[in-house]
């Protein structure tokens, strides 16, 4: 009855709010009407948002908030403009009488710790010692609490099994395009890197000749991971679809490798490696994996052997050691760690904000380029053991749900236990977990991975198991 109500209470909401708002504002008030009307079609069928931000994130993610929708970013408005319909859907069934109980799980309160020690730790901290709290320990403190709502909109969006496996075909085809890109930017293609160039500022001083993959993400490192996240949970689409299908599924699985290795990053490479192990152990077959893999990985490098020439060319310089590598270690010895001379922050952290002003004029800041020493800067041991209690949770879980009979939830599941393979050991050399376009995709996939599982039962609650019927592959 809810449901019927809800359903044709929307439309009338929304033929009158328009004519309200066109007769008011006018023409201006077309974007306004389209945007409740958005609204209104998200509250009314909430997966359709997910689908939507999973679609737009990672194309528009490079984009500067500056040049976009300041203060936010394009896809950051986006989550508010989903989070708002969501929270109009929940009042007006509750209105109606409908009751929601929350249950929450073990990855939900994992997530939650990880958000409070990323924030209100060393902000407490510094309050104590009477250090001034800066605008830009705000927005750093925010950003877990961003991919917590990110997290709990798809908790809510995608509902069941059918919803997750739409969600990841649309992961799956975006990512494609950004891989896409990121091949014909690094090997000079098309006008692709003027293009991107153009729109798409580079992080960190990269520049239009580098010979490096950013695609729409702008920054090499999230093309890397999301590409390799994708080409796990495509290779167990790829083992369980029978036909024509897998021819489909193996060449896309081909032009994710390519885009890890057209991203140019060492990091990447590494990356190839670990996910390879991940995937093997997940499916028990790691022979195999290696059997297709290596092969995979010398096509890759004949291809692509331009981008890899560049960056092996950087042990030629006089330090033996790429001019970046030399950068990173001068910006950690000179700026970061001296921070932890005093023996309190390395216990609750020295600030939210993972940069400090440049001393040159040729640079405005000095990034944390050490995700572990991101960590204790952020929030000391105790954002270092959250960061190990969320990964164990989340890893814990992935490997559970590949035992499931559902196709699309084995292959997210997958990609969530080899992605975080990845980040753990990646952070090693950047905080890879809160990097634009891999939280975007990764708190999404750990979201869905509980549907069906150990949630709630009663009609209602947030997370509950799907209550259609499953055909079993």
């Amino acid at each position: 009855m809810v449901e019927w109500a809800w359903h044709r209470v929307a439309p009338l909401l929304l033929v009158l709010a328009g004519g309200l708002l066109i007769a008011v504002l006018g023409t201006l008030s077309v974007g306004l009407v389209a945007a409740l009307a958005l609204m209104l079609l998200i509250a009314t069928r909430p997966a359709i948002g997910a689908y939507l931000y999973l679609f737009v994130t990672p194309l528009v993610a490079g984009i500067d908030r500056d040049i976009a929708l300041p203060p936010l970013r394009i896809h950051e408005a986006l989550l508010a403009l989903i989070l708002c319909s969501l929270a109009l859907r929940g009042l007006v069934r509750m209105a109606m009488g409908h009751r929601y109980v929350v249950r929450l799980t073990v990855i939900d309160r994992a997530a939650v710790i990880l958000a409070i020690a990323a924030s209100f730790v060393s902000l407490l901290w510094r309050f104590s010692q009477g250090e001034p709290i800066s605008t830009d320990d705000l927005f750093y403190a925010a950003v877990l609490w961003k991919y917590l709502a990110l997290y709990a909109m798809f908790r809510v969006a995608v509902q069941t099994r059918e919803e997750a496996g739409m969600a990841l075909g649309v992961a799956l085809f975006t990512t494609a395009i950004v891989s896409i890109l990121a091949i014909f930017q690094a090997l000079g293609l098309f006008g692709v890197p003027e293009l991107l160039f153009r729109y798409y500022p580079p992080f960190l001083g990269d520049t239009v000749d580098v010979g490096r993959g950013a695609s729409t993400l702008a920054l090499t490192f999230a093309v890397a991971d999301i590409c390799l996240i994708c080409l796990a949970a495509t290779i167990v689409l790829f083992r369980r679809t029978p036909g024509r299908g897998r021819v489909a599924l193996g060449g896309l699985a081909l032009l994710y490798f390519l885009g890890t290795v057209a991203a140019g990053q060492f990091s990447g490479f590494i990356g190839i490696g670990v996910a390879a192990v991940a995937l093997g152990y997940a499916l028990g077959e790691i022979r195999t994996v290696m059997k297709f893999g290596i092969p995979a990985a010398l096509l890759g490098t004949i291809g692509l052997w331009p981008v890899i020439g560049r960056r092996l060319a950087g042990f030629s310089s006089a330090s033996g050691l790429p001019q970046s590598w030399s950068g990173r270690l001068q910006n950690l010895t000179d700026f970061i760690l001296p921070e932890f001379a005093n023996g309190w922050n390395i216990l609750f952290g020295v600030r939210p904000a993972a940069r400090v002003p440049a001393p040159e004029v040729w640079r405005d800041w000095v990034f944390i380029e050490s995700g572990y020493v991101w960590l204790l800067w952020t929030g000391g041991i105790p954002l270092l053991l959250a960061f190990v209690h969320f990964v164990r949770v989340c890893l814990r879980r992935a490997r559970a749900v590949m035992s499931s009979t559902s196709t699309p939830v084995v292959a997210i599941g997958t990609g969530v236990f080899v992605g975080l393979w990845v980040i753990v050991v990646l952070t090693i050399l950047d905080p890879h977990l809160t990097m634009r376009g891999v939280g975007d995709l990764v708190f999404p996939m750990l979201a869905m991975i509980q549907i069906g599982g150990a949630m709630a039962t009663r009609p209602g609650v947030v997370g509950s198991p799907p209550r259609t019927k499953e055909v079993k592959s």
